[in-house]
């Protein structure tokens, strides 16, 4: 083979001045095959735009879950390891020993390594662009492939350091001021709201408290004057009836304006506290000393897999520096303290993702005088790549943990029990928060030979939903007798959306109507992440998972060989047609039973009383 048509590897910054030396420096001559290596749909679809047809894209979603997978167990040990060393008295509260897919991208970003190694170590004569959206896996990439080839060009985007610390400084400080001022904002209608609310009231005589934490938006507000805790179904109003001191403890999301939720709230006639209640200024100074002074930062950092990551551990530590997330979770501990200061509580009770707030609120409950249970309950699925549900042996003798943790079905327990946590601190509740639509059972319907209406079922994260309406419109573009239906997240609507995507093609359209009217009309339903795939199974309607090229899936029914997965669009499209014409069993009633089990109410509010009984 003559130096000409040697194999090139060019690895691109993910910007517009790299993407431009990138066309003055590839040979007009040959072929390239591409791939983004990145979270943003948008910034992948701009660059498929701008470079046309002479580069080839390639569908990296099998390669790259494959890659992810396999590291997993590593990864958590190696996590735990790292932060649990350094010996700072909050190293759980990093994002790094969180281990949230959708927060941390340490995981993520060492599967892009294996990915970019893996192709580049292929055979062939087309050239290889790999765009790489963070600045430390294509440096990493370069120390990696520069010790394996010499036909490997670097291409950045040309930022000075000076000019790249100084960006980061900037934006970490309007951060940090903007975490002050809404804080400050929300401390102060907190007490405005429990001046206009009045005091908490019992209906008996107790001297312990019951609360129930309750992330709070539209969905908390069924109906003018009404307040429910939409995660925990009936829960609430039940423990509100057996116990006579019983409070919700509302943490209004960042995505709903706070003055309307405290409007909203005022006019529930149930007992509730905003958490912002139980902070003072004094806490928001306290937070941002503490998070600058005792962040914990290794002082050595090992290889992983036996690949110098260091790049990519300071970048990550770097990241959640710049954010305020460790500083809103230190602000928990106080409100923690506060709340059992102010009210002897008996049973604190909380929805289960192993969250850095969560541990702030074990630990500072249990060092509170007063005993009190920790109840948690896992209210969605437990899957083994959201992997923040794990604890490491590392972890287990000081990580802070519930009294007992309810799952779904048989398999969250087994799950959360394969993932490192005690057997015994488990119980099988049942899917509180999916009350109406689980039978226990699944129906095959009857699909008519012109079987056609496809719903796109997206999730609550910008860069999944964007990839997979843009993966069905070329898959299904052109379909003839075809309907596509959109249905959007409640925390992302179309109209966020559309700002990336180009116009909806014929046969496509978006709807605002409730997934139980949905279901019925549907013969097959594509989602990422979504658990409308359960619904739909439970209903009868196949589904098929569509992996993503840009993040680690988390697939309810990833062991199941019933539910196919694609990432090429032509895949997509070709299954498809295989299950419109009835080409696919669905999943067993069984394991929709080992997913989610009928609640009953009743027995989950027994226990959670026998919880403060024993303390």
């Amino acid at each position: 083979m003559t130096d000409r048509n040697k194999r090139t590897i060019f690895l691109v910054s993910a910007t517009e001045p790299a993407i431009d030396r990138l066309g003055k420096t590839c040979r007009p001559d040959k072929v390239c095959s591409w791939v983004y290596l990145g979270v943003s749909v948008a910034g992948s679809r701009k660059i498929e735009r701008e470079l046309g047809n002479k580069f080839h894209r390639l569908f990296i979603g099998d390669l790259l879950q494959k890659k992810a997978q396999a590291a997993r167990e590593d990864y958590i040990d190696y996590t735990a390891r790292l932060l649990s060393s350094t010996g700072s008295p909050i190293w759980f509260l990093s994002s790094l020993s969180e281990r949230n897919p959708f927060v941390t991208r340490f995981l993520l970003h060492y599967s892009y390594l294996e990915v970019g190694k893996e192709l580049a170590s292929q055979s062939g004569c087309e050239d290889l662009v790999l765009f790489c959206e963070a600045d430390s896996v294509l440096d990493t990439l370069a120390h990696i492939l520069s010790q394996d080839t010499d036909r490997v060009v670097v291409i950045s985007h040309g930022t000075g350091l000076f000019t790249s610390q100084l960006y980061r400084k900037a934006v970490k400080t309007i951060k940090k001021g903007w975490f002050f001022t809404r804080f400050a904002l929300r401390i102060a209608g907190a007490r405005l709201f429990r001046l206009l609310k009045g005091p908490i009231t019992q209906h008996g005589i107790t001297d312990r408290y019951v609360i129930l934490h309750s992330w709070t938006d539209s969905r908390a507000f069924p109906a003018p004057g009404r307040f429910a805790n939409p995660y925990f179904g009936e829960i609430g109003p039940a423990l509100e009836k057996e116990w006579p001191a019983f409070i919700y403890l509302a943490d209004i999301l960042p995505s709903y304006w706070y003055p309307r939720a405290m409007f909203h709230l005022l006019k529930a006639k149930r007992n509730i506290c905003l958490m912002e209640e139980f902070i003072s200024l004094n806490d928001l100074f306290r937070a941002l000393s503490t998070a600058a002074a005792e962040y914990p930062v290794p002082t050595d950092i090992p290889l992983f897999r036996n690949l110098d990551v260091s790049g990519i551990v300071l970048d990550e530590i770097e990241r959640d520096r710049s954010d305020t997330r460790v500083e809103q979770t230190i602000l928990n501990s106080c409100i923690a303290r506060r709340l059992c200061r102010q009210y002897p509580v008996g049973l604190f009770i909380y929805a289960f993702e192993h969250h850095t707030w969560e541990k702030m609120f074990c630990s500072a409950i249990k060092e509170g005088k007063f005993p009190t249970a920790l109840a948690a309950y896992a209210i969605v699925f437990v899957n083994r790549m959201y992997t923040c549900y794990s604890l490491s042996s590392y972890e287990k003798a000081t990580a802070p943990l519930p009294d007992v943790i309810f799952v779904s079905g048989e398999q969250g327990k087994s799950m959360l029990a394969s993932s490192g946590f005690d057997d015994n601190l488990i119980r099988v509740g049942g899917a509180v928060r999916y009350p109406n639509f689980l039978s226990g059972t699944v129906t095959q319907r009857n699909r008519s030979a012109r079987a056609g209406k496809i719903l796109l079922a997206l999730s609550g994260e910008i860069n999944t939903s964007l990839e997979l309406v843009l993966k069905a419109m070329e898959a299904f573009t052109p379909l003839s007798g075809t309907q596509i239906t959109i249905k959007c997240h409640p925390t992302i609507p179309y109209s966020v959306l559309s700002r990336y995507l180009p116009p909806l093609p014929e046969g496509f359209s978006v709807t605002d109507r409730s997934i139980a009217q949905l279901l019925p009309e549907s013969d097959l339903v594509l989602y990422t992440e979504s658990t409308v795939c359960v619904e739909a199974v439970a209903a009868g309607v196949p589904v098929l998972h569509v992996r993503s090229d840009h993040s680690i899936d988390i697939n309810i029914f990833e062991d199941d060989p019933s539910v196919p997965s694609c990432a090429d669009p032509a895949d997509i499209r070709k299954r498809s047609e295989i299950i419109l014409q009835g080409g696919q069993v669905l999943p067993s009633s069984d394991l929709v039973k080992q997913l989610f089990l009928p609640a009953d109410t009743e027995a989950i509010v027994s226990q959670l009383v026998q919880q403060i009984r024993r303390k």
